[in-house]
């Protein structure tokens, strides 16, 4: 398996496609252990079989990438090779990219707030109080706190 190889594939059985929160790589194919070499290989995404919407139809999976980083992981490791997407994925890449960006930003914010949550439940405030202090739902920093066990560093 070679990224030249995946880029053939993609251009000619593959789409990238924008959905509400980010893109989109599927590959739809009726050969499972070809989607499932390309997973291995790129280490990303996933393979499913979806639903037949007809009984004669033959089996067919759908090999996809959705989360925003390992697509653009993907597409650059395709994109030297890429002919056919080409045009499509340049059009594109820093769409993906600032999606990427920002999703890191939000990441890192969630770990300075959950770390001061737990923190300041070390000190001996309430759920209560430390929804207040970080102006979140008291809940929601109960749940961050229980599933980080009350540690001072969230890793």
């Amino acid at each position: 398996m070679t990224w030249n190889y995946i880029a053939g594939f993609f251009d000619g059985e593959g789409s990238l496609v924008h959905h509400g929160k980010g893109f989109r790589v599927t590959i739809s194919q009726t050969n499972f252990e070809v989607l499932e070499s390309i997973r291995t290989f790129s280490g990303v995404g996933y393979v499913i079989k979806p639903r037949k919407r007809k009984a004669h139809w033959k089996d067919n999976w759908v090999y996809y990438v959705a989360r925003q980083k390992d697509v653009y992981f993907f597409m650059m490791k395709m994109k030297p090779f890429l002919v056919v997407k080409r045009d499509l994925f340049l059009s594109v890449e820093n769409k993906i990219l600032n999606f990427v960006k920002r999703q890191k930003e939000k990441n890192i914010f969630r770990e300075r707030k959950a770390n001061l949550a737990v923190r300041l439940r070390n000190e001996g405030y309430s759920y209560r109080e430390i929804g207040k202090r970080t102006n979140t739902d008291f809940g929601q920093i109960r749940r961050v706190i229980l599933k980080h066990g009350g540690r001072s560093s969230i890793g």
